[in-house]
């Protein structure tokens, strides 16, 4: 257990204070023109073990608000639950739509909806960042259907503890290869000539596409 309280040091705890404070100086349209941006803390050992570089991790303070704005469900409340996720995700998994990131559910949900989070893992500097850094790029609700979909059809990089791993999977329905059960690092992530090369594996059973 006492494992567990050291996972999370990687977070920088003063976000929230920040986050809450920004949401009171600013008004919608304000917030959605702001360019700054959120530091939320450092890779967690969870990423580190899978290759992701030992960086800080920041979210643009537009995005936030876009966030907000286009998916009802991601409260103010869910948003500062979003570094926990990846402080201590349950799965990581290479995008399907970019290939220098990488999405990952944790426990957090909107309502009756995991939330997944999208890390970009060779964003452009800007706004005065400091050239090699790593940006949360989306966090947004996926509906069971649609989150196991992409579970059963994403390349897996990471997959946490029994436990909590189980948990996840059987309440979306996702099932494991007979006997195949595979926890831990899976996949890795690699930076060459300025360019990340993600692998990971197929692992789950894809029921989706089984003939009845």
């Amino acid at each position: 257990e006492d494992k567990e309280k050291n996972v999370h040091y990687s977070l920088r705890e003063q976000f929230t204070s920040e986050f809450d404070a920004w949401m009171q100086e600013k008004n919608d349209k304000q917030r959605l023109v702001d360019g700054g941006q959120f530091e939320i803390g450092k890779t967690s050992e969870a990423l580190k073990n899978i290759g992701m570089r030992d960086a800080k991790i920041y979210w643009r303070k537009s995005k936030i608000q876009y966030i907000m704005e286009d998916h009802p469900a991601i409260t103010p409340e869910i948003i500062k639950k979003v570094p926990s996720i990846v402080e201590n995700p349950i799965i990581v998994m290479k995008s399907k739509t970019i290939d220098s990131s990488i999405t990952m559910f944790g426990d957090i949900k909107a309502g009756d909806s995991y939330v997944m989070v999208a890390v970009e893992l060779n964003p452009t500097p800007a706004g005065g960042l400091e050239a090699e850094f790593n940006l949360i790029s989306s966090a947004y609700d996926r509906s069971n259907n649609n989150a196991k979909n992409l579970i059963q059809t994403s390349e897996v990089l990471y997959l946490c503890d029994k436990k909590r791993a189980d948990t996840l999977l059987m309440s979306l329905g996702v099932q494991f290869p007979s006997d195949q059960q595979v926890y831990g690092s899976i996949g890795s992530i690699t930076y060459k000539d300025g360019k990340v090369n993600i692998s990971g594996k197929k692992i789950f059973v894809d029921t989706s596409s089984k003939s009845v």
